[in-house]
């Protein structure tokens, strides 16, 4: 056999072989169905990390998860995508039983699609304006059933991070409609939670004079609840300058006696133990303990108080003394413990002849006479040294 023949018969068997390497190859793919395998495992890896995503963004409330930079409309095209594409690989998942598997896959998908609504995602302040005004979104404006009480974004004064399900404010228009002549106030509170929440409420019933407990409904999973006070004396610009203290007041309406707050944590979550809060040859005692009096936790104000009451007023005398009094001329409901620490402490750093914190004694002695409270020995010797002696 000559070599040109032989060369040209190798080169077919050659290229026959390649085409038939493939088709085995091929075949063997799918009769073994790993195809199959490979897309029933994509499908539900992306289900599991679009749960995955969509929950841990919805409980930060700090909005610095990737979701939070989308706006809602973009949030749902997000879902919408993954969803399109778990559903398809499920459904060609199926080797036998085809129809099973497309049922599976509408199952995922309509799982999927969903995830926007079961876990919202608060938007990012600063695609809305930042912390300046600006207009919420259209579907952030809750309305109860009669569609009577909504909140339209032309009331709104600054723009809102907090996306408010249907009915969310059902509560506070319904106590609205019951009680018009008593007064009805509603505060969104985002970041409120277990540890925290009765220290608000406590805050909110000593500062609004609210004849009854605060009421709260929660909403699990956001990170955000709604208290609604009833009734209360003050006004509604008062509510407003009481709630600012709790943190940043993202959004008011004085229509409806609503407002919006991100709650400011270190207010109310107990710090680290420090050296400095205890041990009267520090330092930074006085310090240390004269901002805790900035606490809005009546704990944490009594426990400083008391500290401050046993040593010697030293330096920043003015500073705490001011900050006592200013405590004093708030809201202090019943709690005598309260009342009393802060008083003992006023008259150990108050000047003898600081008029104003005499006139604060004097009122402070009179309430606690009429409500049959026992009167420290401290606070009548400071009063016997200035003009209300008699």
């Amino acid at each position: 056999m000559s070599k040109k023949p032989f060369a040209r018969a190798r080169g077919i068997s050659d290229d026959n072989f390649g085409k038939d390497r493939g088709a085995v190859f091929q075949s063997s793919v799918m009769e073994t169905g790993l195809i199959q395998v490979v897309c029933l495992g994509a499908s539900l890896l992306i289900g599991a990390g679009c749960v995955w995503i969509f929950y841990n963004a919805s409980t930060e409330m700090d909005g610095t998860s990737f979701l939070s930079l989308l706006l809602q409309p973009q949030q749902k095209a997000f879902a919408l995508f993954f969803a399109c594409l778990a559903g398809t690989l499920m459904a060609f998942s199926g080797r036998r039983h085809k129809g099973v598997f497309i049922v599976l896959g509408l199952l995922l998908a309509g799982g999927i699609a969903s995830l926007p609504y079961v876990y919202p995602v608060k938007v990012n302040p600063s695609l809305l304006g930042g912390s300046g005004s600006g207009q919420a979104p259209e579907d952030e404006a809750p309305q109860d059933n009669a569609g009577s009480m909504v909140l339209p974004p032309d009331t709104i004064q600054k723009a809102s991070v907090q996306n408010y399900g249907e009915g969310d404010l059902r509560p506070l228009f319904s106590a609205i409609a019951r009680k018009q002549d008593q007064g009805v106030l509603g505060l969104w509170v985002v970041g409120v939670n277990a540890a925290n929440r009765d220290m608000v409420k406590s805050y909110l019933k000593r500062m609004t004079q609210s004849g009854d407990e605060p009421m709260f409904y929660d909403r699990k999973g956001t990170g955000g609840g709604l208290f609604v006070i009833t009734p209360t004396p003050i006004t509604f610009k008062e509510f407003v300058d009481v709630v600012s203290r709790l943190g940043e007041v993202t959004l008011e309406d004085k229509e409806r006696s609503f407002v919006e707050v991100i709650l400011n944590r270190d207010k109310f979550e107990a710090r680290p133990a420090s050296a400095a809060l205890q041990d009267e040859r520090h330092q930074y005692f006085v310090l240390a303990n004269l901002k805790e009096l900035s606490s809005l936790d009546i704990r944490r104000i009594i426990a400083a108080a008391k500290r401050l009451a046993a040593v010697k007023p030293d330096k920043l005398r003015h500073e705490v003394s001011s900050r006592l009094v200013e405590l004093l001329k708030e809201p202090w409901g019943r709690d005598a413990e309260y009342v009393t620490a802060l008083a003992s402490a006023l008259v150990v750093w108050a000047e003898e002849q600081d008029a104003e914190a005499q006139r604060v004694v004097y009122y402070v002695t009179e309430e606690l006479k009429k409500a049959d409270c026992e009167v420290p020995s401290s606070l009548l010797r400071f009063l016997l040294r200035g003009p209300e002696k008699e």
